[in-house]
C-alpha cells in the first residue's frame, strides 16, 4: 500500500494537531495546579486582590478545564473522522466520540456559567435563586448522562447490525 501526498499531509497535520492540543492541555493543567494547590498562585499574582480559594473558584476552574478538554478532543476526533475513517464501524465510533466530547465541553461551559451567575449576581437584586441554578445544573448533568447512555449502546449495536445505506 502506497500513500499519496495528500494522505501523508493529513497524517502529519493530525499528528501536529494532537501534539499541539497535548502541549496546551499540559500547560493549562500546570498553571491550574499552581493556582489551586500551591501558595505561589502565579496565575493571579499580578492582580491587586487575588480571588479566594473557595469552592466556587475551584469548581469554575475545573469546569472550564473540562469544557476546554471536551471541545479540544471533539475537534481532534472530528478531524480524525474526516481524515482516517475507512469503514462504517470506525465512522460510527468517531461520530459518537465527537458527540460525547462536544456535549462534555458544553456541559462544562454551562455549569461554569451557572456558577458564574451565582458568584456575580448572587447577593444582588438581579440574582437568580440558588434553587433555580441548581435545577439548571442538574438538567445539564442529566442531559449529558442521558445522551451518553443513548450513544454508547448505539455504538455497541453498530458492531452487530449491518446496515447498507
Amino acid at each position: 500500500m502506497t500513500l499519496d501526498a495528500a494522505e501523508v499531509f493529513l497524517g502529519v497535520y493530525m499528528i501536529v494537531l494532537c501534539l499541539n492540543a497535548a502541549f496546551w492541555l499540559v500547560y493549562h493543567c500546570r498553571k491550574m495546579y499552581q493556582d489551586l494547590y500551591t501558595t505561589e498562585r502565579a496565575s493571579v499574582a499580578r492582580r491587586k486582590n487575588a480571588p479566594p480559594l473557595d469552592f466556587t473558584y475551584k469548581a469554575m476552574t475545573w469546569l472550564t478545564t473540562i469544557g476546554a478538554f471536551g471541545f479540544s478532543v471533539a475537534v481532534i476526533f472530528g478531524t480524525a473522522a474526516h481524515t482516517f475513517v475507512v469503514g462504517k464501524k470506525s465512522c460510527l465510533f468517531t461520530v459518537g466520540a465527537v458527540i460525547v466530547c462536544w456535549q462534555l465541553g458544553k456541559a462544562g461551559m454551562f455549569l461554569s456559567y451557572t456558577l458564574r451567575l451565582e458568584q456575580v449576581y448572587g447577593q444582588s437584586a438581579f440574582g437568580y435563586s440558588r434553587r433555580a441554578l441548581q435545577v439548571v445544573a442538574c438538567v445539564v448533568v442529566i442531559y449529558l448522562a442521558a445522551l451518553t447512555a443513548l450513544i454508547i449502546p448505539g455504538q455497541a449495536m453498530a458492531d452487530f447490525v449491518h446496515i447498507d445505506r
